[in-house]
């Protein structure tokens, strides 16, 4: 049985909450690509547990359309037992009524490409009403990158609609990246271990 380990507001938990909370409070949308294993899903689990209208989807257990779909829509508080177009309809309905809420989907890269276009459905849905904050690997990055290579349909508008841009926390240079982690590790190490 393993401890339960301290949330502690590292520089990636920081600079997670700002985004999300911009996405929030302004309707808009980000992605977040990183290394693995650097904290991003433990600060996007603990932020949707303590803001207000956060939804936190963790896109490899809802990989398909279907899953995703009803997914979603429980986690906005709709019931998942109904027709498609219904929870569809139900959930963009329910996003646009709450006051400055979030979606976060977790795992991004692991998301099906139909999964991908309702994702973009559902933007359409919220536009301005919404906040949604897309977390990947490098994986998700070369996904977007190549579907708009090969101008594969909805890779475009969807980055586009998710600010043009990659958020990347972790430093280039060997040498920052190398403070970096050592910062990274010292933070939750000192914050979860007596000796």
């Amino acid at each position: 049985n393993r401890p339960k380990w301290n949330i502690v507001r590292t520089e990636v938990y920081q600079m997670i909450e700002e985004e999300i909370l911009f996405c929030k409070q302004h309707s808009k949308s980000r992605i977040c690509v990183d290394n693995s294993d650097i904290g991003k899903s433990t600060a996007a689990k603990h932020l949707s547990k303590t803001l207000k209208n956060c939804f936190y989807i963790d896109m490899s257990q809802c990989a398909g359309k279907i899953e995703f779909i009803r997914a979603l829509a429980k986690a906005v508080g709709v019931n998942p037992n109904g027709k498609i177009a219904e929870l569809k309809a139900k959930t963009k309905y329910m996003l646009r009524m709450l006051p400055e809420p979030v979606v976060i989907l977790d795992e991004a890269g692991d998301m099906k490409y139909e999964t991908f276009l309702i994702c973009k459905e559902y933007w359409n849905g919220t536009e301005g009403a919404a906040g949604w904050y897309m977390i990947g690997a490098d994986a998700l990055r070369e996904w977007i990158e190549r579907g708009k290579r090969n101008r594969k349909v909805g890779f475009y508008e969807m980055f586009n609609r998710y600010g043009a841009n990659y958020t990347v926390l972790t430093p280039g240079d060997n040498k920052e990246k190398l403070s970096f982690y050592k910062k990274l590790v010292t933070d939750v190490v000192k914050a979860n271990l007596k000796d």
